[in-house]
């Protein structure tokens, strides 16, 4: 499955082609070269035209950044990235662990918004109730 630059491989593809509801067995794993970005997901479930559920554990690198949510949902409508369970993340090469409580994320614009951030580094930390993070250069 190609979404959006994204490509996504599983296997035992059930879909429905009245409802427009498909469900892709996994373990599934994505990358999207453009965002350096790579993960997996034990299943996902596809809603035509509205929505992409990736369901979890789901983790994700991008760069050294490796992030584990629950579920993501990528909506069509908004051309968002939707995760409204806790995202745990940690970079190895700056020793750096964090989480946010829920985030959303712009795939298009490289643009992370969380609420909840929480941070730490061997020589610092860092809270805030909203965080923006840019991850593309503009």
């Amino acid at each position: 499955m190609n979404n959006k630059g994204t490509i996504m491989k599983g296997h035992d593809l059930v879909f429905n082609n009245i409802t427009g509801v498909g469900k892709l067995q996994g373990p599934i794993p994505f990358e999207n070269k453009e965002d350096k970005m790579s993960g997996t997901a034990k299943e996902i479930i596809i809603k035509r035209g509205e929505y992409v559920d990736l369901m979890g554990s789901v983790r994700v690198k991008q760069d050294t950044t490796n992030m584990v949510v629950d579920k993501a949902r990528y909506s069509y409508k908004d051309e968002l990235v939707h995760v409204n369970t806790p995202v745990k993340f940690d970079d190895p090469v700056r020793s750096m662990v964090g989480s946010v409580s829920s985030a959303t994320y712009s795939p298009k614009d490289g643009i992370l918004r969380g609420s909840d951030f929480n941070m730490r580094e061997p020589n610092r930390t860092a809270k805030a109730q909203n965080v923006v993070i840019y991850n593309k250069e503009k």
